[in-house]
């Protein structure tokens, strides 16, 4: 996910959205498509006013590098996570 203001985000067509709790006590919200199931937005009710965007959604300009990383405990061995970014085993605030 790439995050933005919410206010700078604009989805057009169908979408469902699916709430899970956080390890943080809050929830995030996924939005996907409901044809296929494509992971489309992401929204945490404790930042509302960012709007995560799935990189496969970005069609213009260039996808920027990533600032973090999170859940790294659950990463795949083989994944090696390059450049200077913040790393976190759990969520960001751990």
């Amino acid at each position: 996910m790439a995050y933005y203001p919410a206010e700078a985000v604009v989805f057009h067509g169908p979408m469902r959205d699916f709430t899970r709790p956080t390890d943080s006590g809050n929830s995030y919200t996924t939005g996907f498509c409901p044809t296929c199931g494509t992971s489309l937005k992401g929204q945490a009710s404790r930042l509302p006013q960012i709007a995560g965007v799935a990189l496969g959604c970005i069609d213009e300009g260039t996808i920027p590098a990533p600032t973090r990383s999170v859940y790294e405990q659950d990463k795949a061995e083989w994944i090696d996570l390059m450049g200077d970014m913040a790393h976190h085993p759990r969520g960001r605030d751990s």
